[in-house]
């Protein structure tokens, strides 16, 4: 077997969301090779090996192969997406509720047990373009998804109309048969208006640019300043199917968002071996961290609690 050319961590991973698409389009997967070693006549032996469509790497080189005619790379595209890929930073956070809706399977009223993943982009005719992935925090690999005490602050959204269709779809949705019809059929029932897709991506952008903040004006708290984050990567791979999408600008204090597309991630992963979560006591030492990083020939205009190359 060749070296690895480049290390790879798989960080987020949907095992509902990959295994469907290997279920309802590849007949029959490579599970394992068999291999003889020596000859019949010195007491040959069979073995055994895996097969690579067992491993994360495996699901993903074939899911890929799949959907390369439904892949869209570019945010420039303005046509309907069913896949979307790309590297990009990428901030993932805890999905929490304010006070107003009432959670399908928590009795806390705060912590659904789901996530979002969050990242923005600027296209080439100058739209900017943010992506908000929902799913459950199950989802999350090699470390621990619960935030901890001190880092619970800040604003959580709670009047939004499409915020209790994330908050029903996003940690259970995986677990139907097919997620991307649950999420239209409860936003069909949910929305308080014909305009579905404009509710809940409305109600996304919101949580995922403003959950956790304490607003003052234009000033806005660097996501790993904000309540409710878990980490964020300076660059990351990943793969998500899209359910709904707006072109209808949307005002988030300082920032117009020209396009907001909404859906889940099959996975996330970085294209080196990135250090896990790190995991701080409390705000003082994760300023002292970033002043050290910005002080180094490391620094990045992204802030990196969910690895780096340090």
């Amino acid at each position: 077997m060749k070296p690895v050319a480049q290390v790879r961590s798989y960080h987020y991973w949907s095992a509902r969301l990959t295994e469907k698409v290997l279920e309802d389009n590849v007949e029959r997967l490579p599970r394992e090779t068999e291999f003889q070693i020596g000859s019949s006549s010195i007491g040959a032996f069979k073995s055994k090996n895996p097969g690579y469509a067992t491993t994360r790497a495996g699901k993903a080189l074939i899911i890929e192969e799949l959907l390369s005619d439904h892949i869209v790379e570019d945010f420039d595209y303005r046509g309907p997406i069913d896949y979307l890929r790309a590297v990009t930073p990428l901030v993932i956070g805890s999905l929490r509720a304010g006070d107003g809706p009432t959670l399908p399977n928590d009795g806390s009223g705060n912590d659904s047990g789901a996530v979002y993943l969050f990242t923005e982009s600027i296209t080439q005719d100058g739209q900017r373009v943010a992506v908000c992935l929902f799913g459950s925090a199950k989802n999350i690999l090699d470390h621990e998804p619960n935030v901890p005490l001190w880092r619970q602050y800040g604003w959580t959204c709670s009047h939004y109309a499409g915020l209790k269709i994330l908050l029903h779809c996003a940690p259970s949705s995986e677990s139907y048969r097919d997620p991307r019809f649950t999420w239209r059929e409860v936003a069909k029932k949910e929305a308080y208006t014909p305009h579905i897709d404009d509710e809940v991506c409305d109600a996304a952008i919101r949580v995922c640019h403003g959950q956790g903040d304490f607003f003052n004006g234009d000033k806005k708290l660097p996501p790993w300043r904000r309540g409710y984050t878990l980490g964020d990567f300076t660059s990351a791979e990943w793969l998500a199917q899209i359910y709904f999408s707006t072109d209808n600008r949307i005002w988030i204090p300082p920032k117009n968002f020209d396009r907001v597309l909404v859906g889940s991630a099959l996975w996330v992963r970085t294209p080196r071996n990135m250090n896990s979560l790190r995991w701080y006591d409390n705000l003082d030492s994760i300023d002292e961290y970033r002043a050290e990083d910005r002080a180094s020939d490391r620094a990045r205009s992204w802030w990196h609690i969910f690895g780096g190359d340090s």
